[in-house]
């Protein structure tokens, strides 16, 4: 599998950040539209991995199947040495994310100018 520049932007970001997420309208893998990102959880797929076995060909793989799968966004948060990965909603009012973040099941959804997870 081919590793785009874009794709270990992606991975790299993962590893420093804590977590990263990415437009996959975009050939470029920006960061989505939307001040806050709310994972889509039981209605879609979400993959956990140890840190240790996260790859870049396992996260371009991933992109692959969201794409595939027409999801706009994919989402990755590191924590307590795991990673997970999954297709992520975008929202431009905190009312929005939270109601879908609490019909989806999600325990907290993310506010990009605040920097941060809000808990339901």
């Amino acid at each position: 599998m081919v590793i785009t520049p874009y794709i270990e932007k992606f991975y790299s970001d993962t590893l420093s950040n804590g977590g990263a997420t990415v437009d996959l309208t975009k050939h470029s893998l920006p960061q989505p539209q939307g001040r806050y990102f709310v994972g889509a959880g039981r209605n879609a797929w979400v993959h956990i991995v140890k840190v240790e076995d996260f790859t870049p060909q396992y996260l371009a793989s991933l992109v692959l199947i969201a794409k595939r799968e027409k999801f706009n966004a994919l989402g990755t948060w590191v924590d307590e040495g795991l990673v997970y990965v999954e297709p992520t909603f975008t929202f431009n009012t905190e009312d929005a994310a939270r109601s879908v973040s609490e019909t989806l099941g999600e325990k907290a959804y993310y506010d990009v100018e605040a920097g941060k997870s809000v808990y339901l």
